[in-house]
């Protein structure tokens, strides 16, 4: 449904749903009141997770940045020393 919202609109409603989850943020605590949250709002895609998923795995080269809206994620490394 969101997709058909025109542009402007959707942005709106995105930061309506995560603009207080990107300002809490501490990663993102210094970009505050600025326009780097609204671009940022721009990129958001809403992703669910099953248990066991994985988004990430050690080593591998990431385009992404993940947000957790609700929920946990447990973080696993090889590295034991």
């Amino acid at each position: 449904m969101l997709e058909q919202l025109p542009s402007v609109l959707k942005e709106d409603v995105y930061f309506f749903q995560y603009g207080k989850l990107i300002e809490n943020s501490l990663f993102l605590r210094e970009f505050e009141n600025s326009d780097v949250i609204w671009i940022l709002v721009r990129y958001l895609k809403k992703q669910s997770n099953e248990l066991g998923d994985y988004v990430y795995r050690q080593n591998e080269i990431s385009d992404n940045m993940y947000m957790v809206h609700s929920g946990f994620v447990k973080i696993y490394s090889d590295d034991v020393t």
